[in-house]
């Protein structure tokens, strides 16, 4: 889940250094500005098209209202045209209205809407959405918990390649407190594609394990839980370290790690 305003745009600003435009992963993107777009009679187009009632401008000025492109920046505005649009159906404007009220940007912070819009979006087809809707459902966040909810919306956003979604069906694939919801040999299937892709991961390790153990191959749950706590000790808090050997210590006695 999105956790501060300057986290999209780190992860934009990542993207377009090390990461081809057709390469990023699916869901809302980067919206590259039209060429033009960042002088005044670009803006003064996108403005006509948005008053129009066009929701795709209605969007993108939202945008440049939210990142200050070639208008100064304004939450304010931005959130107004994105609601505008969001109304319209137009799902890249309901995923950023959710983001505006699950950051408060704009208006006030709020939960429920969030994960409306989000939902909205979600409906639509909208992977990073799905990806919202599957944690809300997951940590029972602007609606009840639901963690047969949140394994379908995360599979969705999964089948769209969103990786985080995958992470997070494997986790709950093999900690859920419902066992019927349980699978833990689809688990360890999904985190041996993920580790392939990042065997450095810590947190696809320590999902791994998981997996390993609910299978009742604790010996190598143990093992994956050995390589992350030598090798990223000093990197860790020391209540992620704690954690990581309560989880070796459960797996040592041959018992699977549940969520709370």
């Amino acid at each position: 889940m999105l956790e501060c305003r300057g986290r999209r745009f780190i992860a934009a600003l990542l993207f377009l250094i090390c990461v081809p435009v057709q390469l990023i992963e699916p869901g809302r993107g980067l919206s590259m500005p039209d060429s033009g777009e960042n002088d005044a009679e670009g803006v003064k187009a996108v403005e006509a098209r948005a008053e129009k009632g066009e929701p795709s401008a209605q969007f993108r000025l939202g945008e440049m209202y939210e990142y200050g492109e070639g208008v100064p920046e304004n939450a304010t505005l931005a959130f107004q045209w994105y609601s505008v649009s969001a109304e319209q159906g137009y799902a890249d404007a309901q995923y950023a209205l959710g983001a505006c009220y699950e950051l408060g940007e704009g208006t006030e912070k709020d939960e429920t809407p969030a994960f409306q819009w989000y939902r909205k979006a979600a409906e639509q087809g909208h992977a990073q959405a799905q990806f919202e809707v599957g944690s809300r459902y997951y940590a029972g966040e602007g609606v009840r918990k639901d963690y047969a909810e949140a394994l379908k919306w995360f599979e969705h956003a999964s089948s769209k390649g969103v990786r985080r979604a995958a992470h997070r069906m494997a986790s709950l694939l093999a900690t859920c407190p419902d066992g019927q919801l349980r699978d833990g040999k689809r688990a360890v299937a999904i985190m041996v594609d993920l580790t392939w892709t990042d065997p450095d991961s810590p947190v696809y390790l320590d999902t791994l394990a998981e997996a390993h153990a609910e299978t009742g191959r604790f010996d190598e749950a143990v093992y994956v839980m050995d390589r992350l706590i030598e090798d990223y000790c000093r990197c860790m808090t020391e209540a992620k370290r704690k954690e990581y050997e309560r989880k070796r210590g459960s797996y040592r006695e041959s018992k699977p790690w549940r969520k709370d």
